[in-house]
């Protein structure tokens, strides 16, 4: 098991007969959602995402090798490449719980790196994000209002929590 909020996730390690293929996966990670309407809807999310993901070259993206929701309970379940040997989280559990959830800079730059070719897979693709919800902010000036209330609530705490290593310049940018 590896510790989730949201879903029950394990480790598996794989064997095979002597007929399989080499490069058949030997670590992957299997995750379920929890029994719980909203974990039932960010699953549905997930499980849209990664499908429409395996039509891109993502090679930021862990390969999927199952993505399913059930159409009776609404759980879903995602069989992923377990990059565990090769990569490590920008941010463990532990730090995101202990308010340092900032990756150092190094990792902040990688993910930098990353996300032009992230956007560019799904630029002016319309019809590959069938499934995936509508970002909540843009569905009229209340939801627009509540957002922008919860990203103050966001940096009010993470600049009490860190306040003192940004510049005064930064915060202006920030606010």
């Amino acid at each position: 098991p590896i510790p989730a909020f949201n879903s029950e996730v394990s480790r598996l390690k794989v064997t095979y007969s002597a007929a399989a293929p080499a490069e058949a996966p030997r670590e992957l990670v299997l995750k379920v959602s929890l029994k719980k309407d909203w974990a039932t809807r960010a699953g549905a999310v997930e499980v849209s995402f990664y499908k429409q993901a395996r039509e891109r070259d993502l090679p930021m993206i862990a390969h999927c090798y199952l993505a399913y929701q059930d159409s009776e309970t609404g759980r879903s379940v995602l069989l992923l490449a377990d990059l565990g040997a090769t990569h490590e989280a920008p941010v463990t559990r532990r730090a995101l719980i202990d308010g340092h959830g900032v990756p150092t800079p190094a990792r902040l730059k990688a993910a930098l790196d990353a996300l032009p070719y992230f956007h560019h897979a799904w630029r002016g693709r319309a019809s590959l994000r069938t499934g995936l919800p509508e970002a909540f902010w843009l569905q009229g000036p209340t939801a627009f209002g509540r957002f922008a209330d919860a990203c103050r609530k966001e940096l009010n705490t993470f600049r009490r929590t860190v306040g003192d290593h940004v510049t005064d310049a930064d915060w202006a940018a920030c606010e």
